[in-house]
């Protein structure tokens, strides 16, 4: 082999390693966007929870007809915890989505009839201390699909760097896989 065809082989195998390494960083980077958007979610998440509890806590005795619907709302944020604390081990794996993706419907339900509940009894929507704790739920539960948005974007961008050609050479290579997506 004469010189510069070795120095052309030289040259196209630094830039194929200068394209791997900058590919690499960019699924990397994208990987990390997707995992800090789930903190978002989780944070708001946290923050829809600490502002239902005292909600179902005051609405217990106003609204002891309505114990049942009460205890499901708990009882389905406690599923939604138990699937999110999947997530925060792994929030790029599909299952791990797939499931918290069911719970969070599931309370949306749940959370929904506690709102007909509310609104059924507009006076006490006007009271202390249902009014600041109603206000403070409205808050947490109104920033979830911004944050559920957010989450769905990254992982989006993530999955289609990941099916872009050539990069989807490196996938297998580098083991970076699909996440979920809602």
């Amino acid at each position: 082999m004469s010189w510069p065809w070795a120095l052309l082989c030289l040259l196209l195998l630094v830039l194929l390693l200068f394209w791997a390494v900058g590919a690499f960083k960019r699924l990397q980077q994208l990987r990390a966007a997707v995992v800090r958007a789930w903190q978002k979610v989780q944070e708001a998440s946290v923050q829809r929870g600490e502002a239902l509890r005292p909600l179902v806590a005051a609405l217990r005795e106003p609204l002891a007809s309505e114990a049942q619907t009460l205890n499901q709302c708990l009882a389905a944020l406690d599923l939604l915890a138990a699937s999110q604390a999947a997530m925060n081990l792994q929030p790029l794996a599909p299952p791990n989505t797939r499931h918290w993706a069911a719970a969070e419907a599931g309370f949306a339900a749940s959370a929904s009839r506690i709102s007909s509940l509310l609104d059924q009894y507009p006076d006490m929507q006007g009271q202390e201390p249902w009014q600041s704790l109603c206000a403070e739920w409205e808050r947490a539960q109104g920033r979830m699909p911004f944050v559920r948005q957010l989450f769905g974007e990254a992982a989006g961008a993530y999955n289609t760097a990941l099916a872009e050609f050539p990069t989807r050479w490196l996938t297998r290579l580098f083991r970076f896989y699909p996440a979920g997506t809602v």
